[in-house]
Parts: C-alpha cells; structure tokens; sequence
C-alpha cells in the first residue's frame, strides 16, 4: 500500500482497484500471470509497470498464490524494484558507451585477466601495434607474447597484469615482425 500511496482503509472499503493502477498499456505479462493465477492458483513472479496514488510510476515485481481453492483467501508480494531496473539500464548504457569508446579509439587497449595475464579482449588499435590479428591474440598470455623491450617494460606489463592502473607510461614494444614500435 505504501507503495502505491494507498491506505489500509482504501483497501478495507473496497475503494482499491489493481486495474486502474496499471498503465494505459497493459502489459501482456500482468494479462498472462492472471490466467495463471485462475488455473493454478499461483503465478510466477512478473515485474510490470504500476501508477501511483500521485501519478507516478514504479517497477514492481509481483507474485500471488492462493492459500486454499474453495476460498479467496491468499498472499501476494509487491516489491519496488524501480532503483534495480534503472540501475541496470545504466549499467547496460555503461557498457554500450566504453564498447564504443574501445573500439573506436585509435589508441592500443587491450584487456587482461587480472592475476593471468590472459588476453580478454584488444581494439584494433592494439592488434595493429602487435602486428597480430585480433582474433588471434584473444585467449593468449600477454607475458609471454614479447611484445615488451625490455625488463622495465616487462615489469610495467606485469603491474598492469595485476590490476594496478598503468597510465601515460612511454613503452617501447616490438611487433611480431620485430620492428620497435612507441606507445603510451
């Protein structure tokens, strides 16, 4: 009740319908769980869109089953799980933007397992500085790649190996070719 801004009283009255709290648009799911709430008594848990008392809306998963069959008396659970759904939009807008950053960057990125050294993932712009093709650098240990010039840089390698950041550091690295290449 709280979280549709409703009382107790409301529901007590008889003046507290579920229908008018959906949108305009009924979700296919709410029509589908009811059904199966008749069949068996029970629904599966469903998330769907509610309005609130104050016009809002809110992201509710819902679930209700039955106590007894002759009677119509059961329990039912409304969770808010507004701040869970947004946080997963971002998450998933997050990971679209660095996709598209990685990718596109002309800079060499690649990505290690951290505590291995296994090659996760490389940008075109790493597999052009190794001189190997992506795709076949993936799954690979970096350390034993040798694109590293010398101990220092190998030592730079294994910090980033093991997760510690690893930022504006010269490198001289040498392709499969062998020529000496410079990055940053």
């Amino acid at each position: 009740l709280e979280i549709i801004g409703a009382t107790r009283r409301q529901l007590r009255d008889g003046t507290l319908w579920w229908h008018p709290l959906q949108p305009a648009t009924y979700p296919q799911r709410v029509v589908a769980s009811a059904g199966q709430f008749r069949r068996l008594g029970y629904c599966a848990p469903f998330e769907a869109r509610y309005r609130r008392a104050d016009g809002g809306y809110f992201w509710a998963l819902v679930g209700i089953a039955s106590l007894a069959s002759a009677t119509m008396e059961g329990v039912a659970f409304v969770l808010d799980v507004t701040a869970e759904r947004e946080g997963r939009q971002a998450l998933i807008e997050s990971q679209r933007k660095f996709s598209t950053v990685f990718a596109c960057s002309p800079s060499p990125m690649a990505i290690f397992e951290t505590g291995t050294g296994i090659i996760v993932d490389v940008n075109p712009g790493f597999a052009q500085l190794a001189g190997i093709p992506a795709e076949r650098l993936l799954g690979q240990d970096g350390r034993a790649l040798a694109l590293w010039d010398s101990i220092d840089q190998r030592a730079v390698a294994a910090r980033m190996v093991r997760g510690e950041a690893v930022v504006n550091v010269p490198m001289r690295v040498r392709n499969a070719s062998g020529e000496l290449r410079h990055a940053l």
